[in-house]
């Protein structure tokens, strides 16, 4: 989907199915969400104007080098069933993506965020709350850097693992809050 101008209105916007769909246009849908669900990849190459949730229920959305959130939350697995694969990715080194991120209904195997870049590190600075199902954290190239800036915190009896033949970095202030010992490491 290129349209060649931005995507309006005021309505939640469903991209689904097990198709790949990649927008090179800014989405502007105003206080309404983007909600990403089926098995395909959602590629996002501009930049997304609206202040709703992105909510990827099943499926990946990758963010291209001017892909971005803007400001509002990501949900990882919202909707989707605990077995029902969701992942966010960022493309490219050098991108950096600054929404809140939430994971919920899902296990290490099914929740993934992290980065596809070769070269270079690819940033997460907001926070990361794990609520209702346990994340991935993965640097999925080797010679790629994934960095998380923003707090990560987790819900009682969560995990959070590292993997990845990248490199997996958690830096932020107030970052394994309420982790732990429960961060393992698999990948350098």
């Amino acid at each position: 989907m290129a349209s060649g101008s931005a995507i309006t209105g005021t309505f939640q916007l469903n991209i689904g199915g097990a198709g790949n769909v990649t927008v090179n246009d800014n989405i502007n849908i105003s206080t309404a969400k983007l909600v990403k669900d089926g098995a395909g990849i959602l590629k996002l190459n501009a930049g997304m104007n609206y202040s709703g949730n992105t909510e990827v229920d099943g499926g990946e959305i990758w963010f291209g080098n001017s892909g971005s959130a803007n400001s509002s939350t990501i949900w990882i697995g919202n909707g989707g069933s605990m077995s029902t694969t969701a992942k966010v990715w960022i493309e490219s080194g050098g991108t950096t993506i600054s929404s809140a991120i939430n994971v919920n209904n899902g296990s290490a195997n099914t929740r993934f965020l992290g980065g596809l870049n070769t070269t270079g590190t690819a940033t997460y600075s907001g926070a990361i709350g794990v609520n209702n199902g346990d994340l991935n954290l993965e640097a999925n190239n080797a010679g790629g850097t994934v960095e998380f800036t923003g707090a990560v915190t987790t819900s009682s009896g969560r995990y959070v693992t590292a993997s990845g033949p990248g490199l997996v970095i958690l830096s932020g202030t107030g970052n394994n809050t309420g982790i732990g010992d429960r961060v393992i490491v698999t990948g350098k």
